[in-house]
């Protein structure tokens, strides 16, 4: 009896001590995405600052659980419309871009990041669209919540037509002593900024004639208006298409050319010129 007691005394229990956190388990949501600062639609490529679509994601989490934002882009970081990609990049001081995903630091239950076009890049006008995965983790880069968020930028046409070297929009051109059959280069150069493909309308007030400032039509010069080349029929409204292919900026130099003319009266011919721009298809 005693030795049997001895025994039991002698027993040893076993207990196996396992930390809190092997139980705990890193429980986080994503809650909200809320936007900010969004001048993407604004965009023109002759701007000195870039453009961006500022975001802010926000998230819930159980204490003591470390996680962060895995993004992704369906179209590589690429706004895809009709006419062209339009590279973007994401702009975030916690971020890490590796391929086709960013990893966004969590940081006080939100990850802000910015979607970006850089300055100087050629874009055309119309509708653009990227789809974005947002991918919540946790350090074992487990997936703990998800998210899709479809970007759509709009990017409205804008055009401008000037006469380069002038401050305003109208000039007056004098060509000295008419000669006939000459050529006269000296005048001013059209300037178009675009983003689109534009069509240029040309109206002359005289049908194409230098009209005598006191005898009107009885003594009238013919003459041709050359724009960029291309040789322009003043006789009626004539329309010429200009596309857009990365080319923001054209310069369309202007010329006239008199015809053969004889026994003209003295003084002083005229004639008006219009041009009017407008983007195509828009």
């Amino acid at each position: 009896m005693f030795s049997k007691m001895r025994l039991a005394k002698k027993s040893i229990l076993i207990f196996f001590l396992m930390p809190l956190s092997s139980w705990a388990t890193c429980d986080a949501t994503i809650e909200s995405i809320q936007q900010g600062v969004d001048n993407l639609s604004g965009y023109h490529s002759l701007q000195r600052t870039d453009a961006e679509k500022q975001l802010t994601l926000y998230t819930t989490a159980t204490d003591d659980c470390t996680h962060y934002v895995a993004l992704s882009s369906e179209n590589n970081f690429q706004f895809i419309g009709q006419h062209q990609h339009i590279p973007y990049h994401i702009a975030s001081s916690s971020s890490l871009l590796s391929g086709q995903v960013s990893r966004l630091a969590v940081e006080d239950g939100q990850a802000s990041f910015a979607l970006t076009i850089a300055a100087g890049t050629p874009v055309k006008a119309g509708q653009y669209r990227d789809r974005l995965t947002l991918q919540l983790m946790n350090e074992n880069n487990e997936v703990l919540d998800d998210y899709e968020l479809n970007v759509d930028v709009n990017i409205p046409a804008n055009v401008s037509l000037s006469l380069l070297g002038f401050s305003s929009s109208h000039n007056v051109v004098n060509l000295g002593e008419l000669v006939a059959n000459k050529e006269y280069t000296m005048l001013p150069t059209l300037k178009v900024v675009t983003n689109a493909d534009v069509a240029i309308k040309v109206d002359s007030e005289n049908k194409g004639k230098l009209i005598h400032t006191l005898y009107q039509s009885r003594f009238a010069i013919d003459y041709s208006l050359i724009m960029n080349g291309r040789n322009i029929d003043l006789k009626q409204r004539s329309v010429k298409t200009f596309s857009f292919s990365d080319q923001t900026v054209f310069l369309l130099p202007l010329k006239i050319k008199l015809a053969q003319f004889q026994n003209q009266a003295a003084g002083h011919y005229s004639d008006t010129v219009r041009f009017q721009i407008s983007p195509l298809n828009y």
